[in-house]
């Protein structure tokens, strides 16, 4: 199956920060990053971030969020937000999480209203990939 979209994620590790708790724990891992496809192209504007946590006895918690700035596949300006969640529950193989999108485009909303996505996140170097995969047959709509 061809991802719908794929995001390459870069992260610097000397800007994460955090603290540990008998509570639990809380790490924000800022990021950059960019996606270039046919129905959208663009950039991660400022501020995203994926923040991790986990209490103990459970499994991590993930929520990425971020802005892409770019264009759509008609060529016009437009914003893409992106809301990535899922679990570390140790499992091998890549990450599995649910995004959910919110654009201003009426090509890009058109090509993701009424569809439900899953995605995977696969290390490489100097961060990640994140391989977006529409769920077929679903009747959730996840997306704005």
């Amino acid at each position: 199956m061809e991802p719908f979209l794929t995001f390459d994620i870069d992260i610097d590790w000397t800007r994460a920060s955090g603290f540990d708790s008998p509570r639990g724990s809380v790490t924000v891992i800022p990021f950059t990053g960019r996606v270039d496809s046919p129905l959208f192209s663009g950039e991660i504007r400022p501020g995203a971030a994926d923040v991790q946590t986990q209490m103990p006895g459970e499994s991590r918690l993930l929520c990425a969020r971020y802005l892409f700035q770019g264009t759509d596949g008609e060529g016009k300006s437009c914003s893409l937000y992106v809301e990535n969640t899922g679990r570390l529950d140790g499992s091998p193989g890549p990450i599995r999480a649910t995004p959910v999108f919110l654009t201003d485009s009426e090509a890009l909303g058109s090509a993701l209203r009424g569809r439900s996505f899953r995605s995977e996140v696969h290390g490489r170097e100097g961060g990640v990939r994140i391989l977006i995969f529409e769920i077929p047959n679903s009747d959730k709509d996840t997306q704005a």
